[in-house]
């Protein structure tokens, strides 16, 4: 493996002698699928570039300490407004008074108009921190409070961690209150927040997520608003990743039918008093009985779930991303609306490993691709609805390094607006190995 991580080469395709020859404005993005698939193909193999009709990487994020980290951006990052965090579980080593493996989320702030200016404000870490304790497995933030979750590991008990913004900015600090289950049974390897509430993942079992939600007088150290459960006749039981938005909580969930697990996706809308212990309003199923769909991804409308072991065309473990759309009635049991892959799907790329959803853009990770004949290097694809909604497609633009260092970038994504994050947690810094980068892309 290199010493150094290799930069991601992104270009900008713009017509103009097509613009002149029609009198028009004319760009990529406004000609056909077909057609931008092929001009954006052909410019990526002169340049021998990652190609992307419609992004532009602005920034590379490190941390200011890579000797402290292993995996930058492992599993989670998120991004709100201004604010970007990137979860480090593998955070601490045997210097500087820090506990191996404690854990930790950074803190990244845009101070300009560009994400090119971003600077990091801050780490965030345990009042309690332990060796193991793997705090940063999720992450998630809503203005000015982040959630960020200790999964059952090491000596601390599963919690989620609060963090409220002091009125000076962004600091190191440790948490402002601690969430924690009654029953002792949360997992948190994943955290959700919309608004005011926060949703923890739980242990395989029939309670499928926690859902906390902050009081009147602010995020304090509390036991859990409600429980969600996967009591109902559909017999699930197995379940992982859990996503909220506005009044709906989706949770990967799985029914086993003959020994093997069939992936499906619980959903949850909050009943008119609140958010109370229930069972799930909708299950989601997708046709194809052997995906997994996990993890998961909700915006409005929309819940992405990613199936990373898919076959698809022949290829295994080429991954695929299966698409709900919500009926106007509201959420029913229903199968999935599309199917998103790969043009290039291929052996063990993984697409789906991660995914967010934001508007008409869904983002998947896959960070098993091979690039330039190295395996692990990773992608991340980006789709774009059509017009008419969400059918089954390949991407529109994809993300990668082109001479194949492997990083797994798209191990964890976010999306908002028109700009992505994708993690490479196994790039080098300097002398120390797979310490990770955060890149940021902006449409």
């Amino acid at each position: 493996m290199p010493a150094k991580a290799l930069s991601l080469s992104v270009c900008l395709f713009i017509l103009t002698s097509a613009a002149v020859a029609s009198g028009g404005n004319s760009t990529v993005a406004s000609l056909p699928p077909a057609a931008q698939s092929i001009i954006a193909a052909a410019v990526a193999a002169n340049n021998n570039t990652g190609y992307n009709a419609h992004w532009v990487k602005q920034a590379t994020l490190t941390p200011s300490d890579p000797q402290d980290v292993y995996g930058f951006g492992l599993y989670s990052v998120a991004i709100d407004g201004d604010t970007l965090v990137v979860g480090v579980p593998f955070y601490g080593g045997e210097f500087g008074g820090l506990f191996v493996n404690q854990g930790a989320a950074y803190v990244f702030v845009k101070t300009g108009a560009s994400w090119t200016t971003m600077t990091q404000a801050a780490v965030l870490t345990a009042s309690d921190a332990a060796t193991d304790a793997l705090l940063g497995t999720g992450v998630a933030i809503v203005g000015d409070t982040i959630a960020v979750g200790v999964p059952a590991a090491g000596n601390l008990v599963p919690a989620v961690y609060v963090f409220v913004k002091p009125s000076t900015g962004w600091a190191n600090m440790t948490q402002t209150a601690k969430l924690t289950a009654s029953d002792g049974g949360m997992a948190a390897r994943t955290v959700s927040m919309s608004g005011n509430t926060i949703v923890a993942s739980a242990p395989n079992g029939t309670v499928a997520g926690y859902v906390f939600v902050e009081p009147p007088s602010g995020w304090t150290n509390m036991t859990q608003t409600a429980e969600l459960t996967l009591t109902t006749p559909s017999g699930l039981g197995n379940h992982g990743p859990i996503a909220i938005d506005g009044s709906t909580v989706a949770v990967s969930a799985g029914k086993n039918i003959n020994n093997r697990n069939v992936g499906k996706v619980a959903v949850y809308v909050k009943p008119a008093g609140g958010w109370s212990n229930m069972t799930p309003t909708a299950v989601l199923s997708p046709t194809d009985i052997g995906a997994t769909l996990t993890p998961v991804a909700i915006k409005g409308n929309v819940i992405a779930a990613g199936d990373a072991g898919a076959v698809t065309n022949g290829q295994i473990a080429a991954g695929n991303v299966h698409v709900f759309v919500e009926p106007a009635g509201g959420w029913i049991n229903a199968t999935q609306t599309a199917v998103l892959t790969a043009s290039d799907a291929a052996l063990n790329n993984e697409l789906g490993y991660s995914v967010a959803v934001d508007g008409n853009t869904i983002v998947a990770g896959a960070p098993g691709t091979t690039i330039n004949k190295h395996s692990f290097a990773g992608a991340a694809y980006v789709f774009t609805a059509p017009p008419s909604g969400w059918v089954n497609m390949t991407e529109s633009s994809k993300f990668y390094f082109p001479d194949g260092y492997a990083a797994a970038l798209g191990d964890a994504v976010a999306i908002q607006g028109n700009t992505i994050v994708a993690s490479a947690p196994y790039t080098d810094e300097g002398i120390q190995q797979y310490v990770g980068e955060a890149l940021v892309f902006q449409q």
